[in-house]
């Protein structure tokens, strides 16, 4: 992993992230998933990339993910 800052960074994503591969899974609070799903998505687009977008509560834990999602999330774990 790594961190990046700066303004319009989440437009830029694609560029910081392609060295992790083509499949990218975001896990975010409900209110954060609004506010950025937007841009990530418009920072992939015309790539090869996929994104999967995961909601959480308070703490990206297994248990705070709705039941559907983490069963997702322990799909892409296991690169099914």
């Amino acid at each position: 992993g790594g961190l990046i800052i700066g303004s319009g960074i989440l437009k830029e994503l694609h560029k910081y992230t392609s060295c992790y591969g083509n499949d990218h899974v975001f896990i975010c609070g409900a209110n954060a998933l609004n506010a950025t799903k937007e841009y990530i998505e418009s920072s992939f687009s015309n790539t090869d990339c996929t994104c999967k977008f995961i909601t959480c509560g308070k703490l990206a834990t297994l248990s705070e993910i709705e039941f559907d999602e983490a069963e997702t999330l322990l799909e892409l774990i296991d690169g099914q």
